[in-house]
C-alpha cells in the first residue's frame, strides 16, 4: 500500500461516548495519538550551536504560521521550524475556547500517533543492544501468549509489527472494540494501570483472525504497537514506560509526559472537537472507564504528551543523525529511516515527496489534539505543528501549515 498525505498515522477510531460532542457523522473520532541530556547528547548539540541563533525571518515565518492556524479555526496551535543550529516556535490560541488564559508554547501536547516514532526508536535501541532482534518472533518474547494465539501470528515479528504489516486488526472502530469490552467486563475489575492494561489485551487480541495476511500488505493498526511494546517490556525486564521515559526524556531529554497521567484542570491545556472551523467544544475532562482503559493501553501508540520545546528536541537530533553525527538515537533506526522509501513506511514514519524532496512525515490525532511532523530525510530542516483541536478538517491545516515551513526553510538562508 502506497503510503499519502492522507494516511499519515492517523487511521481514525470510531465510537460513541456519553458527555462528549459527535463527530463526523455522530460517533466521536479518535486515534491512539525534563531530564538531563546524556553527556554524548549535550555535547552533539552544544556542537550544533543548540538552537541559539534564530534567523528573524525564521521566527516570522513560525509565528504567522500559528496565528493563521487560528485564524482558520484552530482552539490553539504552535507551529515550529527547526534546523540543526536554528529553530523558532510560534505559538497562538487558547487554552480553552471561550476562556482565558492564553495558550503560551510552553503546554504539554498529545502526539497521538506522533508518539509511534518514539515507541519504534525505543525498540531499536534494544535491537543495538542485542536484546532484540527485528526478526524477533512474538512468541519467543511472549510465551505466555502461545497457548492462545491463532496459527497465522506464530511467526509474527518486531519489524512487521512496527511498519504495520503484521495483519492485525486496526483497533480504529467501534464494531472492533464492542466485543472487547464485553471480554474485559467478564474477566472482573478493569485494569488500572498500562501494563495491567496491555496483558488484558493482548491474549483477546492475538485470539481474533487477521484483518490481512500477517506479513503481507501494510495495515495500519494501532495494536501492532502495543504488542511491540509488550516485545520491549518482556526484553528489557522492566515496564516498556520506564524504558521509554528512560531514553526519551532521560538521553534525549525530550520534556514530556503520559497522557494518561495528567488530569484535565486549569491552567493545563483542553483538547477540542470539532465538525467545522466555527464548532469548537472542549473535551470533557472525565472519560468513562472504558475510555480510561483504551488510554492506558494506548500509551506505545499514541499517549504521550511533550512541550514544543521538548518536541523540538526531538525533532532535532533527527537531523544531526541524519546528517551522520552521532546522537543518542539507535544506530538500527537511524538507518532504517535513511533508507525509508517515498511511499513506504518504516519505524513510526512515512515517506513523501514534499517540496521536491524526501521528508519523513507523520500526524496524529487522539482525545482533541492533533500533531503533525516532517524531517527533510537529509537532516536539512524539519517542520511541526501541535493543536488542541480535533476534526477532520484540521490535517488540512496542519499540513498546509508544516508544508510551508518547510518551504521556508529550504527557500530562506
Amino acid at each position: 500500500m502506497k503510503f499519502s498525505s492522507r494516511a499519515l498515522g492517523r487511521a481514525p477510531i470510531l465510537y460513541a461516548s456519553s458527555g462528549v460532542p459527535s463527530v463526523a457523522g455522530g460517533v466521536r473520532r479518535q486515534l491512539l495519538a525534563a531530564a538531563a541530556l546524556a553527556l554524548l547528547g549535550a555535547a552533539a548539540l552544544s556542537a550544533c550551536g543548540g538552537g541559539d541563533t534564530v534567523p528573524p525571518s525564521l521566527a516570522e515565518n513560525a509565528q504567522q504560521v500559528s496565528d493563521e492556524a487560528v485564524q482558520r479555526g484552530l482552539a490553539g496551535a504552535v507551529f515550529g521550524s527547526v534546523r540543526v543550529q536554528a529553530e523558532s516556535i510560534g505559538h497562538s490560541g487558547v487554552l480553552k475556547q471561550g476562556a482565558a488564559p492564553l495558550l503560551t508554547g510552553d503546554e504539554y501536547f498529545l502526539l497521538a500517533s506522533n508518539t509511534k516514532a518514539m515507541t519504534a526508536m525505543v525498540a531499536a535501541s534494544l535491537v543495538d543492544s542485542g536484546k532484540l532482534r527485528w526478526d524477533s518472533r512474538v512468541v519467543d518474547l511472549l510465551p505466555q501468549l502461545k497457548a492462545g494465539i491463532l496459527p497465522d501470528y506464530q511467526d509474527l515479528t518486531l519489524l512487521q509489527l512496527l511498519s504495520h504489516k503484521a495483519g492485525l486488526r486496526q483497533m480504529n472502530r467501534s464494531e472492533e472494540y464492542t466485543p472487547y469490552w464485553a471480554y474485559l467486563r467478564a474477566r472482573g475489575p478493569l485494569p488500572t494501570d498500562p501494563q495491567a492494561a496491555r496483558a488484558a489485551y493482548l491474549p483477546w487480541l492475538l485470539a481474533q483472525p487477521p484483518a490481512t495476511k500477517p506479513g503481507g500488505n501494510f495495515l495500519y493498526s494501532n495494536a501492532g504497537y502495543v504488542l511491540a511494546a509488550q516485545m520491549v517490556e518482556a526484553a528489557a525486564g522492566k515496564p516498556f514506560e520506564t524504558v521509554f521515559e528512560q531514553l526519551v526524556q532521560g538521553s534525549l531529554g525530550v520534556s514530556g509526559r503520559w497522557f494518561w497521567s495528567r488530569p484535565i484542570t486549569p491552567p493545563n491545556l483542553f483538547g477540542h472537537w470539532s465538525n467545522g472551523p466555527a464548532q469548537l467544544t472542549p473535551a470533557a475532562p472525565l472519560l468513562n472507564d472504558v475510555d480510561q482503559v483504551e488510554q492506558l493501553m494506548a500509551t506505545p501508540s499514541g499517549g504521550f504528551s511533550v512541550t514544543p520545546q521538548g518536541y523540538t528536541r526531538w525533532l532535532r537530533w533527527h537531523l544531526l543523525a541524519l546528517q551522520g553525527q552521532s546522537t543518542p538515537l539507535p544506530a538500527a533506526y537511524v538507518a532504517r529511516l535513511k533508507s525509508l522509501n517515498e511511499g513506504g513506511y518504516e519505524l513510526g514514519w512515512g515517506g513523501l515527496k514534499v517540496n521536491g524532496a524526501t521528508v519523513l512525515a507523520h500526524e496524529g490525532a487522539f482525545a482533541g489534539f492533533w500533531s503533525i511532523a516532517w524531517v527533510d530525510q537529509q537532516g536539512k530542516n524539519a517542520s511541526f505543528g501541535l493543536s488542541n483541536t480535533f476534526g477532520d478538517w484540521v490535517s488540512q491545516v496542519m499540513q498546509s501549515g508544516a508544508k510551508r515551513l518547510d518551504a521556508l526553510a529550504r527557500s530562506g538562508p
